[in-house]
C-alpha cells in the first residue's frame, strides 16, 4: 500500500494531521501502534486529534488502515 502521506517532513516543521488541536504525525502513529487505537474515536479520546473541526477524520482513517496494515499478524511471527 502506498501512501501519499508518508512523504519526508523537514526536522524543523513535523507535519500535522490535526491543525485545530495541533497533533503531529509522529504523535499519532506513536499513540496508535502503543496504544492499539482502531478507530477515529479512540485516536481522538488518546490524542485530542479529530476533536475539533472533524476535517481530519478521513486522513486519520487512512492512517490507522495503513497502521494496521502493516501490524504483524500470527503467521508473520
Amino acid at each position: 500500500m502506498k501512501c501519499s502521506f508518508n512523504k519526508p517532513v523537514s526536522p524543523r516543521k513535523k507535519k500535522l494531521v490535526c491543525e485545530c488541536l495541533h497533533v503531529t504525525e509522529e504523535d499519532l502513529m506513536e499513540s496508535v501502534r502503543d496504544r492499539k487505537l482502531r478507530t477515529v474515536d479512540d485516536v481522538t479520546r488518546y490524542t485530542e486529534a479529530g476533536g475539533g473541526c472533524t476535517a481530519c477524520h478521513p486522513l486519520i482513517r487512512q492512517y490507522l488502515t495503513y497502521l494496521s496494515d502493516r501490524s504483524p499478524s500470527c503467521s508473520d511471527r
